[in-house]
């Protein structure tokens, strides 16, 4: 991880208990600190799945569509063949040695 995320995780970890000082009730706590993290969910519906990912599940043509689109926002020409199609080697064609 980075030292960035390590330190946000420290300052939020540091301020727990100042926020417990104020709310003396820990369900009222408990639901103060839990609600920020509900609006998180409908990112969910927002940010496309990664492209890595996607490749890796063998779906090339939903995984070029995201780096097209993200070319398209970031200014830049994409190029025409993003992902070269693989053939599939053929075990049997290639001579096998045995040393």
């Amino acid at each position: 991880s980075t030292l960035g995320v390590c330190i946000c995780y420290a300052i939020g970890y540091m301020m727990l208990p100042l926020a417990a000082f104020f709310i003396r009730d820990w369900r009222i706590l408990l639901l103060i600190l839990s609600i920020p993290g509900l609006f998180y969910i409908p990112l969910w519906w927002f940010i496309p799945e990664s492209p890595r990912w996607l490749l890796s599940q063998g779906r090339v043509q939903e995984a070029e569509a995201i780096l097209r689109k993200a070319a398209r926002m970031n200014k830049v020409t994409p190029p025409d063949i993003i992902f070269e199609p693989v053939q599939p080697k053929d075990n049997k064609s290639e001579e096998t040695h045995v040393h």
